[in-house]
């Protein structure tokens, strides 16, 4: 009966031992749950931060290049003004400190920016004299 009664108490000690083995696995498991929403939470955090920078990055960019243009139209005016008062490219070149090349190509963005501004002018009048073919189109119908 000794030896009947002993596997009774190793079988409950068992399931004893297993129901503690799980209660601490659940408790681990619950314990990972809430680290890993944590951790999940920090890089949701982490990536709206990230998100943020660039439209900062990109708004800064935005407007540093902005002020670049109007400084850039400044220098080229200035130096328009200097060769309209009959300075040589050499000369503006040596005031300025620049070479005569970066002379030349400050004051041609202005000749470039005037025939970029005229080709979508002249763009728009093509299209008004060019009639619409869908309506032309429709007309003829």
């Amino acid at each position: 009966m000794a030896s009947t009664s002993s596997q009774i108490s190793a079988r409950a000690q068992a399931r004893k031992r297993t129901q503690e083995a799980l209660a601490q696995r659940r408790r681990r498991d619950e314990e990972n749950a809430k680290y890993l929403d944590t951790f999940f939470e920090a890089v949701e955090r982490e990536s709206v931060i990230d998100e943020e920078t660039e439209r900062k990055i990109v708004r800064l960019r935005a407007d540093a290049e902005e002020k670049k243009r109007a400084l850039a139209a400044a220098k080229r005016d200035a130096l328009a003004g200097i060769k309209n008062n009959g300075e040589n490219i050499g000369t503006i070149a040596e005031w300025t400190g620049m070479s005569a090349k970066e002379t030349r190509a400050v004051l041609g963005h202005k000749r470039h920016e005037k025939e970029t501004a005229s080709a979508p002018a002249a763009s728009a009048a093509h299209d008004k004299a060019a009639p619409d073919p869908e309506l032309v189109g429709a007309a003829a119908s």
